[in-house]
């Protein structure tokens, strides 16, 4: 058997976890009793291997939307400037349905790939903002939904 690179084999075991190896959301994490649980469904409730079934399943819309990769990855840090230099790719979110999966997953992967780009409709300012909230046990849809922390949430496309 061909031994694998030590770098690559841990850089995918942070990205596609292998069965042994679990990253669990704060939400998927034992809570004492005054919090509450996630309702069946929640992306916090799927595993890593899930999450990566469904970013990679047929219902993505962003690998196929034929915007620009370099949009995905805006380069202003400021979070006006950085929606605005990833407006089309912002409009792709807004339509997707995996717009939750996908933001669960950079919050997991923060101290890796997670952190950089658009992710669940938020540019990395807002997502980081986010985070706190994120780690506190509130699950990804309701920082959808409520745009939390002064965030805006990306308005559909015309």
């Amino acid at each position: 058997m061909r031994a694998r690179h030590r770098c690559v084999s841990a850089y995918s075991e942070r990205v596609f976890p292998q069965p042994g190896n679990t990253l669990r959301s704060p939400a998927q994490r034992p809570r004492s009793s005054r919090q509450r649980a996630d309702a069946p469904g929640e992306p916090a409730a799927l595993s890593a291997r899930q999450l990566t079934d469904r970013l990679t399943g047929p219902l993505v819309r962003c690998a196929s939307s034929g915007v620009e990769p370099d949009a995905w990855f805006p380069v202003a840090r400021a979070p006006e400037r950085a929606r605005a230099e990833a407006a089309g790719a912002l409009a792709v979110c807004a339509q997707c349905r995996l717009r939750a999966e996908c933001l669960e997953v950079s919050m997991r992967q923060w101290a890796t790939v997670g952190r950089h780009g658009i992710w669940g409709g938020f540019v990395e300012a807002e997502r980081a903002a986010l985070r706190a909230a994120w780690r506190a046990g509130v699950p990804v849809t309701a920082l959808i939904g409520s745009g939390a922390s002064g965030t805006r949430q990306p308005s559909p496309a015309a």
